[in-house]
């Protein structure tokens, strides 16, 4: 597989997102410096590119897919030895039960494991996603909440649904943590769906329209018809410029019910003078302008969608700003997102209970990368943290690989941080092990290709593994 340049996922990714003035600027400036940082530095200026990246792959990740799913399953079954029993009262609302089952906690990382039953009736399913949060009770956790948890498995005899959920931050002080868990919302019967776009040639001459009796233009369905690759219950309908002079691109979704009100139907369109230029770091004020106009569509969300029904069939109509001059630059890459067959549920789940931290390894610093200002690295059997001198401004949160070196030659290595947070003073970047990591037998640690020894404790003078 072709791996992307950082320039195409940006453009991919920012597909549906508004940019501010300010924003494109930064992304411009952030696109074009990026080339020139070392390797020493890596607090280099992609924060505000890697934020939008973050963003939208934050929403997507609440999709428990069967990977994600056994990954995190594999996961919990590494670190049972870690793993807290919570013995605390459930909550329950409108019939439906939520119990907290398990726990982890190492300072940085919470890590909860809860059950949902719905005791009065069969509301649940082996699609449902919650809104839920998880607030760890100390000041340097409050940018540490996070929304939504993995499915791990539906059992209908019980109609009980068993979910997994993470949160990192920074809060090393003390030995017990204060976690106040909440959920607000349950979402039944969620699909997803991610498919290429279907070979439709687009042309200047508008297909035929017509306005519903809510007042808004869409396209006749049924004009360039196409199946999905791989989605069975969605297909496209029509595709092309609509009589309002803007590109309509609209869905058939072949389901009883749909709750549209939780349904996401998205198509991610580009602009090649963009990708071409990002490529170079290339990118001007107008391009970015005319990517923003072609998918907000005049408006300050988005594209517009309506949903409408016809001759008992669902569909959903997307309008771009995409207007007939501009066939030669558009493409459509794909058609995604979710669609919702069930109403939510929504209510009051509320659960505090205390944990434990796990063994961690305090290692005071002085400096990392030869001249980054550092504080500490603090080792745990779940992670570690790295906590950096000062507010730095600019992360590159992504690609900095992380290796612990045991006594016995093996190594334990995780490719990627799991991000940044500035807390004034300081800033951390937190790396999560894919297997335990013995304390007792680390002899070293590597981060992006610096090498820190360590002995009784305590940081030797590191050094760059690779010229």
């Amino acid at each position: 597989m072709k791996r992307e340049r950082p320039s195409e996922q940006l453009e991919r990714e920012l597909a549906e997102l508004r940019l501010s003035p300010e924003r494109k600027a930064a992304i411009l400036a952030a696109m074009k410096g990026a080339k020139n940082v070392s390797k020493r530095k890596r607090l280099v200026s992609t924060i505000l590119v890697a934020a939008v990246l973050t963003a939208v792959l934050s929403l997507s990740a609440l999709a428990a897919s069967s990977t994600l799913r056994d990954t995190v399953d594999e996961l919990l079954k590494r670190f049972s030895d870690y793993t807290q029993e919570v013995d605390v009262p459930s909550a329950e609302d409108q019939g439906i039960e939520i119990r907290v089952v398990s726990a982890l906690y190492d300072g940085s990382t919470v890590w909860v494991n809860y059950e949902v039953q719905d005791k009065t009736g069969d509301r649940l399913d082996k699609d449902m996603e919650l809104h839920a949060f998880i607030f760890p009770e100390k000041p340097n956790w409050n940018s540490g909440v996070i929304h939504g948890g993995v499915l791990m498995g539906y059992d209908p005899v019980r109609r009980t649904a068993s979910f997994s959920q993470s949160v990192v931050g920074n809060g090393q002080e003390g030995e017990e943590l204060k976690v106040r868990f909440e959920v607000d919302t349950m979402l039944p019967g969620v699909q997803y769906f991610r498919a290429p776009m279907p070979a439709v040639e687009l042309k200047e001459t508008p297909l035929a329209s017509q306005v519903l009796p809510t007042g808004e233009t869409v396209l006749v369905p049924e004009q360039t018809p196409a199946k999905l690759e791989g989605v069975d219950e969605l297909s496209l309908s029509s595709c092309g410029f609509a009589s309002d002079g803007s590109l309509h691109v609209q869905y058939r979704v072949d389901v009883e019910q749909v709750n549209w009100e939780d349904s996401w139907l998205r198509v991610t369109l580009g602009s090649r003078a963009f990708m071409e230029a990002s490529a170079e770091g290339n990118v001007t004020e107008i391009m970015c302008a005319r990517l923003e106009r072609y998918v907000l569509s005049g408006t300050s969300t988005g594209p517009v969608r309506v949903p409408f029904v016809q001759n008992g069939v669902s569909y959903c109509d997307i309008r771009f700003g995409v207007r007939p001059e501009d066939i030669e630059d558009v493409y459509i890459d794909q058609l995604h997102g979710n669609y919702t067959t069930k109403e939510r549920i929504n209510g009051d789940w509320r659960i505090t209970f205390p944990l434990q931290r796990l063994p961690v390894q305090t290692i005071p610093l002085d400096s990392i990368w030869e001249d980054t200002p550092a504080l500490a690295l603090h080792l745990s059997a779940l992670g570690c943290t790295l906590e950096l001198e000062g507010e730095a401004q600019h992360l590159e949160p992504v690609k900095q690989p992380f290796t612990v070196y045991l006594k016995d030659g093996s190594t334990v290595t995780t490719a990627d941080s799991d991000g940044g947070v500035c807390y004034g003073a300081y800033t951390s970047l937190h790396w999560s092990f894919p297997q335990p990591a013995d304390l007792e037998q680390v002899e070293g640690v590597s981060i992006d290709g610096w090498y820190i020894p360590l002995k009784n404790g305590q940081a030797q003078p590191g050094y760059w593994l690779t010229g």
